[in-house]
C-alpha cells in the first residue's frame, strides 16, 4: 500500500519480520518494510527520523533496520548499522547500535545484551558525574541482580554493586540511586541536606522502586 508522510509517498509492505526497514531510499517511491504490529503513526515517525539526505544513503542496496527496546521506563527505536564497530549510544529518542552482517537483531539475546550495555554505560557516566559533584571516588563498579536493594555500597573498599533491575526505572530515579550509592563513601556528610539539595522530588522517585 502507498502511504504519504510529509507530502512524500512511500510503499509500505507488511512483513513477518519485526521492526521497520527502508529499502532503496533513493527511489522516487522508497519501500518501507514494517511488521503488522507497527502502527502507521510509528512507521511515519521512523520515516521522519531518517528521511534526511545524510541519513538515507543513495545506494540502491541501502537498507536501514530498526527495532525497539524498553529501557529507562520508556521505549526507544534502535537504528542498526551493519559492519561498523562502535559502542551503542542514545541520542534523543534513538539508540544507535552496530552489528555484524550475520547478527540476527530479532534474537531476544541481542536486545537483552544491548539493554544491559546501555544501562551499564549510563550508570558509569552518572557515577563519574556524582563523583565530581560530591568530591568522592568510587573503586570498583559492578552489576548483578539484587533481591532487596537497588545497590550495595562498601565504605571500606569503596566498591559499589548496582541492581540490574534499575534499568527499567526512569533516568531520574536511577540518578538518585547512583547518588545515594556514593553517599556512604563520604566522611561526615549531611546526607539529608544533600538529598534535599539535589533531589527535592525524592518521595515521588522512590514510588517507582518498591521492594515490599
Amino acid at each position: 500500500m502507498l502511504i504519504k508522510v510529509d507530502d512524500k509517498e512511500y510503499q509500505l509492505i507488511t512483513t513477518e519480520k519485526k521492526g521497520i526497514r527502508f529499502s532503496n531510499p533513493a527511489n522516487e517511491i522508497p519501500i518501507v518494510y514494517a511488521h503488522a504490529q507497527n502502527s502507521l503513526d510509528e512507521v511515519a515517525a521512523y520515516i521522519r527520523q531518517f528521511q534526511q539526505p545524510h541519513q538515507l544513503q543513495p545506494q540502491a542496496s541501502s537498507m536501514l533496520e530498526f527495532f525497539r527496546i524498553e529501557l529507562f521506563d520508556r521505549k526507544y527505536a534502535v537504528k542498526i548499522t551493519r559492519n561498523e564497530a562502535f559502542s551503542p549510544y542514545i541520542k534523543g529518542d534513538l539508540v544507535y547500535c552496530s552489528a555484524k552482517n550475520n547478527t540476527d537483531i530479532q534474537d531476544a539475546k541481542f536486545a537483552k545484551q544491548l539493554r544491559l550495555q546501555l544501562f551499564e554505560q549510563h550508570i558509569r557516566q552518572r557515577v563519574g558525574h556524582w563523583e565530581e559533584q560530591l568530591q568522592v571516588l568510587a573503586n570498583e563498579i559492578s552489576f548483578r541482580l539484587l533481591k532487596a536493594s537497588p545497590y550495595l555500597s562498601n565504605a571500606d573498599t569503596k566498591n559499589i554493586c548496582f541492581n540490574k533491575q534499575l534499568m527499567d526505572l526512569s533516568m531520574r530515579t536511577i540518578d538518585y540511586f547512583v547518588f545515594s550509592a556514593l553517599l556512604p563513601l563520604l566522611e561526615d556528610a549531611d546526607e539529608p541536606a544533600l538529598i534535599g539539595e539535589y533531589f527535592p522530588d525524592i518521595d515521588q522517585l522512590l514510588k517507582q522502586f518498591d521492594y515490599g
